[in-house]
């Protein structure tokens, strides 16, 4: 944490592949995610010294699509639980100490889900019981999953799925998404959509993550 010589010292470093996923840390153990050779690569490893704890290898078209392609979006860890989804829309609940798969579930063949033009980029996040998700279905633009069996707990909206995360309002039972027509204020306990702004962009390039100052969001795209 000290960077007041010239340079850091560098404690370690590891290839993860190719890709724009963030890192997240739980408990001491770091996780991220990457992309070589036609598979979606998830780490977990010791955030003290980047040893390598498991690995998992998911199948997934690269999506070059006019960029390098690769991982899109962060994993989730919530109660020794890790959620994660690849660009091809593959979503698996899994034992985030062991990588061991809880079940999983794909958002474009079991939940009626239209791929955006690059690929799911929008993180999991969970919210009360739920796990919730941006499907981009035209009746159920919005899923939430019971985080702990996979079981559609409420569907709501009807618009194209953009690439910014669902945004846990503060002090209230409301989530802010952030679609391809704009952004819906939805209660994440029934999924009801309670506001709308519409905010629409060439190819629905809605990718940013709207930010919260009191009882004001801001957006930018």
């Amino acid at each position: 944490k000290d960077w007041k010589a010239a340079d850091p010292d560098e404690l370690w470093k590891l290839d993860v592949g190719l890709g724009f996923s963030s890192v997240i840390e739980s408990n001491g153990l770091a996780y991220t995610k990457g992309y070589s050779d036609g598979k979606i690569l998830l780490f977990c490893v010791g955030a003290a010294n980047g040893k390598v704890i498991w690995k998992k290898q998911f199948p997934c078209s690269k999506g070059d699509n006019y960029f390098k392609g690769g991982s899109r979006s962060t994993p989730v860890v919530y109660h020794k639980k890790l959620y994660t989804i690849t660009h091809d829309g593959d979503f698996y609940c899994m034992d985030s100490n062991t990588g061991r798969i809880l079940w999983a579930i794909n958002l474009v063949d079991d939940l009626g889900g239209v791929r955006p033009t690059w690929g799911y980029g929008a993180s999991p996040i969970i919210a009360g019981q739920n796990v919730i998700l941006a499907v981009g279905a035209k009746d159920s633009a919005l899923v939430a999953l019971n985080k702990d069996s996979g079981k559609v707990a409420w569907k709501s909206g009807s618009y194209e799925a953009a690439y910014s995360t669902p945004h846990k309002l503060q002090n209230t039972d409301e989530i802010a998404v952030f679609h391809g027509s704009g952004l819906s204020i939805h209660g994440y306990i029934d999924g009801v959509e309670n506001r709308f702004f519409q905010h629409k962009t060439r190819y629905g390039i809605n990718a940013s993550q709207p930010i919260q100052i009191e009882n004001k969001l801001f957006l930018s795209s």
